[in-house]
C-alpha cells in the first residue's frame, strides 16, 4: 500500500495544489474506508484459451464470485 503521505507531492506536482496535513490524512481515510475491497490476493495465472470453445480453464482455488479482473499478455508482435 502507498504511504498516505504520498499524496502531498502528488497534489503538487499534478495540480498544484497544497493542503493541510490533517484534512490530507482524514480525506484519504475516508475514501480507504468506502472502497470495500480492502482485502484481496493477487494470483497470477497462465492458462491457455480452448481454441473451440474460446473459454480458459481456471484453477481449483478460483472462486467465480470472488474475480474482480482478469487480464491478458499483450501478443508479441
Amino acid at each position: 500500500m502507498e504511504d498516505f503521505n504520498s499524496i502531498f507531492s502528488l497534489l503538487d506536482l499534478q495540480y498544484g495544489l497544497e493542503i493541510d496535513e490533517d484534512d490530507a490524512i482524514d480525506i484519504g481515510l475516508l475514501a480507504w474506508n468506502k472502497i470495500g475491497n480492502r482485502k484481496y490476493k493477487l494470483y497470477r495465472y497462465r492458462g491457455f484459451v480452448d481454441p473451440i470453445t474460446h473459454e480458459v480453464k481456471l484453477p481449483c482455488n478460483c472462486d467465480e464470485d470472488g474475480i474482480e479482473a482478469v487480464t491478458y499478455d499483450f501478443e508479441d508482435w
